[in-house]
């Protein structure tokens, strides 16, 4: 599968990320090695995947969320995440899932995905490239395309902008985080042949206002659309209660309310701004 299979008119991406599974369940403080706390997870993702009707696609990982696939949107296209879910120093090079390969990912009509902490110079730059190379060779093969989360704490723009030219042959779209400059989010879109959409985690602590005025930001220079899961999902912690259960029927209609809101106003900013 190629980009037009996760886009929308104009070539617009919104993507919402089902795949960090682990940041989902920090956020709702659930122990997955409990079976009731895995029933949940799952009731939760089932509830997520219905914010699919307003995306172009939805990320996936090969454990947790891949096998309710079959509940997106009929319209919403696929990715798969190929990194594994640990908590191992993010300055490594990326485990990739054992026995899950672009196979399957093509198998199930999906693009691939993989987060990676990079920057270019570093000790370990030759391996993450050599590990890049080695997923476009052969997503190449397959004709599945790559969407490379290139995330980091850049020291200065300079290095943000030499990280993405040394990535960027390996890739056909890019995910970036922290971009909040117009200058530097044009030199961004000069600098690259494919498309880049914004991206933001819980861990940033942004408001959604926050966010929305940096995606303004990209969107009138050059990004492509929005990339987006576990800092729509940081909310969802408010509705445990003081006995530790959730309330579901006031989560659910959050979701299906304020988050469906903000996702359909992300895509109209994307719509009007869009160069």
């Amino acid at each position: 599968m190629q980009l037009p299979a996760i886009s929308r008119q104009r070539q617009l991406f919104t993507v919402l990320a089902l795949d960090d599974v682990l940041s989902l369940s920090q956020i709702l403080s659930l122990d997955l090695s409990l079976n009731d706390n895995l029933v949940f997870l799952t009731k939760v993702l089932h509830l997520l995947l219905e914010l699919s009707q307003e995306a172009s696609a939805v990320v996936f990982d090969p454990i947790y969320s891949l096998p309710l696939i079959a509940y997106k949107a009929k319209d919403a296209g696929a990715l798969i995440r190929l990194e594994q879910h640990q908590d191992l120093d993010p300055q490594l090079v990326p485990q990739l899932f054992p026995n899950f390969s672009l196979l399957e990912i093509k198998n199930n009509y999906a693009l691939a995905k993989l987060a990676i902490n990079y920057q270019a110079h570093e000790e370990q730059a030759l391996s993450k490239k050599q590990l890049l190379a080695e997923i476009r060779d052969y997503s190449q093969s397959l004709k599945i395309d790559f969407l490379l989360k290139l995330n980091g704490n850049f020291d200065n723009q300079e290095i943000l902008l030499s990280s993405i030219q040394e990535v960027q042959p390996f890739v056909d779209i890019l995910v970036l985080e922290k971009i909040d400059d117009p200058l530097l989010a044009a030199t961004i879109s000069s600098e690259l042949d494919i498309p880049w959409l914004l991206g933001a985690s819980h861990q940033q602590q942004l408001t959604y206002s926050q966010f929305k005025e940096n995606f303004r930001i990209a969107m009138e220079n050059g990004a492509r659309g929005f990339y987006l899961g576990s800092f729509l999902w940081q909310n969802l912690a408010q509705f445990r209660q003081n006995n530790q259960e959730f309330d579901w029927p006031t989560l659910e209609n959050f979701v299906r309310t304020s988050l469906r809101d903000q996702v359909i106003e992300l895509n109209r900013i994307a719509t009007e701004l869009a160069i």
